[in-house]
């Protein structure tokens, strides 16, 4: 199966851009590297993803604010076979995701990082062999999620930094039987830069130990638990590099 994508780009000065993109994609049945009864032998699904957005620079480039408005159609969604709910899925149902997104990255003043970004999804069941499930939202799609990641360079070689990441509530399935609260995790992080190429960096992850849920599995009411707080060691040979928190948009899969 082929996906194609294409955009077109703007640059109306030095320091702003605007684009275009047109793009599909397919989710085959054993994306989770795991094959179902319910998957096995599903085609399958297609996305088509429409997206508009802006990126402008500020302070010769220093600090960059960027945002995107965007459509994510699944033409072909997974639904329960209406004949026997034990046979294999098949792919006659529609799902939409569209919403948009704002950053903003760069150096606040010297020595000062910021990454930070908020995106906003409205996500529908379009069509479903489940004819209550139509005009709900997808499972495990947040309406909101948010970020906020700052890093401080000291000492020449030193550097800090830590923020939370918000991830709002969901549904564990396509009935919105199951909600599931939202979350704030914070992070941090410790590095010291060897040599030129050679960093050590320590992450420290959920400092607050809080209980809540990464993984949803359809009609159970209480999902998995995130696991507990942790620190990790990184050793890198390359550059001193800076920790993005990536932007993060979820498709209605």
């Amino acid at each position: 199966m082929w996906s194609y994508r294409g955009g077109l780009v703007f640059h109306p000065t030095a320091a702003q851009s605007y684009y275009f993109s047109y793009g599909t994609s397919f989710n085959p049945s054993a994306e989770g590297v795991a094959f179902s009864v319910a998957t096995n032998g599903t085609p399958p699904e297609k996305n088509e993803i429409f997206e508009v957005g802006a990126k402008i620079a500020f302070f010769d480039g220093a600090l960059n604010l960027q945002s995107a408005v965007f459509r994510i159609d699944k033409t072909n969604a997974r639904t329960p076979n209406p004949i026997d709910p034990t046979l294999p899925n098949v792919i006659t149902g529609k799902q939409r995701s569209q919403g948009f997104e704002i950053g903003l990255v760069g150096r606040l003043v010297p020595g000062v990082n910021v990454f930070t970004g908020y995106t906003f999804l409205d996500t529908e069941v379009l069509k479903d062999n489940t004819a209550a499930n139509i005009g709900k939202q997808i499972a495990n799609v947040p309406e909101h999620s948010a970020n906020l990641w700052i890093t401080y360079d000291f000492l020449e070689k030193w550097q800090i930094g830590g923020g939370p990441s918000y991830v709002g509530s969901r549904f564990s399935n396509n009935a919105n039987a199951n909600p599931v609260p939202g979350f704030v995790r914070w992070d941090s992080t410790i590095a010291y830069q060897i040599t030129k190429s050679i960093q050590l960096r320590l992450n420290a992850i959920k400092l607050t130990n809080q209980l809540y849920s990464t993984a949803l599995a359809g009609p159970k009411p209480c999902p998995p638990p995130a696991a507990h707080s942790s620190a990790a060691p990184v050793l890198s040979f390359k550059g001193f590099a800076r920790d993005t928190r990536s932007r993060s948009r979820i498709a209605a899969k």
